[in-house]
């Protein structure tokens, strides 16, 4: 009777042994173990971004903003294509604050309005760069599922308008406070200019 006892008392050793095992090797491998949870990378959180600073005030821009429609602002570039903003871009409301601006790995998002004047029908590829590093910057159109740093716009397929010219909503990026180059280039010429940007 011994010898059955201590034979049933090896089996439970080694069962219980075995079990402690695999549970140690499921939490090992970063597998779910009894209800805890892992955090896959791409769910992470962004890690709190820099503290933003004010735009810059050595950005050599040019030019000032024209009014070319009641239905909206007025614009920086050229024809055929115009950007409803300022020469300094403010992240936020422009009163030092960021209250409902998003931070994305590729920057804080700010919403700029795109025009392209009512006559003109080709495509005008976009981009823009941070003057000292080069550092592309990201644009993100309505329709877009991700940003990109060189978007077309397409004036066949304007997601919104006003006043008859066609309208491109976007978010642009600002990853930190600096000058940056906004290009548009067209089959028949290309425009380049300077913004500041910042808190």
């Amino acid at each position: 009777m011994s010898e059955v006892c201590s034979t049933v008392r090896l089996f439970r050793l080694v069962a219980a042994i075995g079990a402690v095992a695999i549970t140690l090797g499921c939490s090992m491998s970063g597998q779910p173990n009894n209800g805890s949870s892992v955090t896959p990378r791409s769910t992470a959180h962004l890690s709190s971004p820099s503290p933003l600073a004010d735009p810059p005030v050595t950005c050599v821009t040019g030019g000032s903003p024209e009014q070319l429609n009641p239905a909206f602002g007025p614009g920086i570039g050229g024809s055929p294509v115009w950007v409803i903003s300022g020469t300094t871009i403010h992240v936020g409301f422009g009163d030092g604050t960021l209250r409902g601006v998003t931070y994305t790995n590729h920057g804080w998002s700010v919403k700029v309005l795109w025009v392209i004047e009512p006559s003109y029908s080709h495509t005008i590829r976009v981009s823009g760069a941070a003057v000292d590093t080069g550092e592309p910057l990201w644009f993100q159109f309505n329709g877009q599922e991700s940003p990109t740093t060189s978007a077309v716009l397409d004036p066949s397929k304007p997601p919104t308008g006003a006043g008859g010219w066609p309208g491109f909503p976007s978010n642009v990026f600002i990853p930190r406070a600096a000058c940056y180059n906004l290009t548009a280039t067209w089959p028949q010429g290309h425009w380049k200019l300077v913004v500041a940007a910042g808190l």
